[in-house]
């Protein structure tokens, strides 16, 4: 698998705007308020462009709009982006605004452009870099490793230069250097969820995740069916009989290199699980054609989990970090798995098999049993599990549940904080109910009532530890361009377990 996505160098600087040399300079501004005397002297220099455009009210500052045109100055054009009233802002305001511009420069011939960052003092500087880089880069992906090119009829951003005042520099720029680092791993989990299933398959998954582990110093397993059988993961491999591509238990794991043993410190152990199913067409329970190829983003939560680990090994977090991937195809074939089997999990409970399209549940039941072994402080799990929650809250938030409240308080800020937002589902005992089995312990569905807190529930029978399950089936993929989330895999998941994670209380 090769990464073509073109990722621009960032420079940063406090420079007048009168001296700046570029292609292309945006200036964020506040709707319907008077230009700050900076751009205002800026202004002047080239002979009031901007102000006629405001007078003219060819643009006001309106939340999203942006306006493209040649300017005098040394830097070839101004974009003006929009920031929406002043009393509004908020930091997912200044991502969509940075990005519809950015995605007004994929057309023309611009190799360097710089933003202007100053005037936007509600947010910290640190914070905001951060915030400017990471869109910056998710709006410039593209997926187009299978599409012939014409170069020169393209112009890529070669460079990106970051303007603030002199005084939130350092800060600007150490925040940026974070957001790079955050975005390549959320690029690598669009790259693996965006591939077709004839090029990820399990095998390839755990290649490129030991890929990822060896660049980052990260200590990586790979279970294989001998191995499964033996630990009793009756669950994962009951859904991975069905297809010739050998299933794969990923495992990383992230120490961060200490100067004192990281017991003293009394570092967090947090476990990662992500569902790995590189394809599902349902099993023998076999899905509607319509849409179906989708299906390949079915391992997002596994392609979430790798990127958040090199994110964690690159920022050199204070916490040990584990990765399990449980990953298969669910198809369908004389060997496959039928409705009605019977299986049995690695904590010894008994499934009843009522819908083979039910699998991603199984086969996070054995990697919950499995994290127990790292006696954690919490696991943290990411699987496009139902489309029921899709239905329940659309695609504007995952769904949330946990049996601790200081793990979903956690995610719930860290949500609001990145913008991929989660919202909080009910785990109630009576959902038990619905999954009682008639023949086993439990079964693998609980009918049409509650669904994506029914599979929760079934989840919840794996676990003794705080835990939180996130259903990314709404938001790990989208078939309409959104603000720095083109078409397809979007990296749901990275941001925002990383910070829950330098945020982790």
């Amino acid at each position: 698998m090769k990464n073509l996505s073109r990722v621009p160098r960032f420079s940063y600087e406090s420079k007048n705007l009168a001296e700046i040399s570029a292609d292309v300079l945006i200036l964020p501004l506040f709707d319907n308020e008077k230009l700050p005397k900076e751009l205002t002297d800026f202004d002047k220099k080239i002979n009031n462009a901007v102000k006629n455009i405001l007078d003219a009210k060819d643009f006001s500052g309106k939340k999203n709009s942006v306006l493209l045109f040649h300017s005098s100055g040394k830097a070839k054009r101004i974009l003006l982006i929009g920031l929406g009233e002043n009393k509004k802002i908020s930091m997912e305001t200044i991502r969509a605004s940075i990005s519809n511009g950015i995605s007004a420069l994929k057309n023309i011939s611009a190799a360097k452009a710089a933003i202007r960052l100053s005037g936007l003092d509600s947010f910290a500087s640190e914070d905001l870099g951060q915030a400017v880089v990471e869109t910056v880069l998710l709006s410039l992906y593209e997926f187009t490793q299978y599409k012939k090119t014409d170069e020169k009829k393209k112009s890529y951003l070669k460079e990106i230069c970051l303007l603030a005042d002199k005084k939130d520099l350092s800060e600007i720029k150490k925040g940026g250097e974070t957001g790079e680092k955050i975005a390549r791993a959320v690029i690598l989990a669009r790259d693996l969820a965006n591939e077709p299933a004839n090029v990820v398959t399990p095998a390839t998954l755990a290649e490129e995740a030991v890929k990822m582990a060896k660049l980052n110093g990260i200590k990586h397993k790979i279970l294989e069916i001998k191995d499964m059988k033996r630990l009793g993961m009756g669950a994962l491999l009951g859904v991975a009989k069905g297809s010739e591509e050998p299933a794969k238990f990923i495992i990383l794991e992230y120490k961060p290199k200490l100067k004192v043993k990281s017991e003293e410190l009394k570092v967090q152990t947090i476990v990662l699980v992500g569902k790995g199913i590189t394809f599902d067409s349902g099993g023998i329970s076999i899905k509607p054609s319509q849409s179906m190829d989708e299906m390949k983003y079915d391992m997002a939560g596994g392609a979430t989990v790798i990127g958040a680990m090199q994110a964690a090994a690159q920022l050199i977090l204070p916490i040990n970090l584990i990765g399990l991937i449980p990953s298969t195809e669910n198809l369908p074939s004389g060997t496959a798995q039928r409705p009605g089997d019977i299986v049995r999990a690695m904590n010894g409970k008994t499934i009843e098999v009522l819908n083979t399209d039910a699998e991603g549940r199984m086969i996070l039941a054995d990697a919950l049993v499995y994290a127990k072994k790292y006696n954690p402080d919490a696991v943290i799990d990411f699987a496009t599990l139902t489309g029921a929650i899709v239905v329940a809250i659309g695609e504007h938030a995952s769904g949330l549940f946990s049996n601790n409240e200081n793990l979903e308080k956690n995610l719930k800020k860290a949500g609001e904080a990145t913008g991929e937002r989660v919202w909080p589902m009910p785990l109630y005992e009576e959902y038990f109910e619905q999954i009682k089995g008639d023949l086993a312990d439990i079964r693998n569905i609980g009918g049409k009532e509650g669904g994506p807190s029914t599979a929760a529930k079934f989840l919840e029978q794996f676990t003794d530890f705080p835990w939180a399950h996130l259903d990314i089936a709404g938001t790990a993929w989208t078939t309409k361009p959104k603000p720095y989330r083109p078409k397809g895999a979007t990296g749901v998941g990275v941001r925002l377990i990383i910070e829950t994670l330098i945020n982790w209380e």
